[in-house]
């Protein structure tokens, strides 16, 4: 009962220190970008995403912010074609869908910008494919 007890003490204490690290990043930034509440503050945007970017912003620069929406959007395409072949559809309506996909639907768009657009759109769209 003592180890379970000082093993929640740390988990608490290992949650605290995130907390204080996380509102103190929080401090440097002001509205639009993070708005305060009820002496709490709360980040206006998914902090996620560009966790997950960095590293490649890190490697390649400005292009690395663009590669996980890229990545994505190419997932999202071949996991179309993927599942048209599963579902028993001919080349020609598969390759009309694809084309349709491509260019009149703004996935394409968002694969060159900063959003997590076509990385949302990849996981839900490979989750329904399955």
């Amino acid at each position: 009962m003592v180890a379970l007890n000082q093993a929640r003490a740390g988990t608490d204490a290992a949650r605290a220190v995130r907390r204080k690290r996380l509102a103190l990043f929080l401090l440097c930034f002001g509205p639009p970008f993070v708005y305060e509440r009820e002496g709490r503050r709360y980040p206006a945007f998914p902090i996620p995403f560009p966790a997950i970017t960095t590293p490649f912003y890190q490697l390649l620069g400005t292009r690395g912010l663009t590669l996980l929406p890229l990545l994505a959007t190419w997932i999202v395409w071949l996991a179309f074609v993927a599942s048209g072949r599963r579902l028993g559809i001919s080349a020609p309506p598969l390759a009309i869908g694809l084309a349709a996909l491509i260019y009149a639907s703004h996935l394409s768009l968002y694969s060159a910008m900063f959003w997590e657009h076509t990385l949302a759109v990849a996981l839900s769209f490979c989750g329904l494919a399955e």
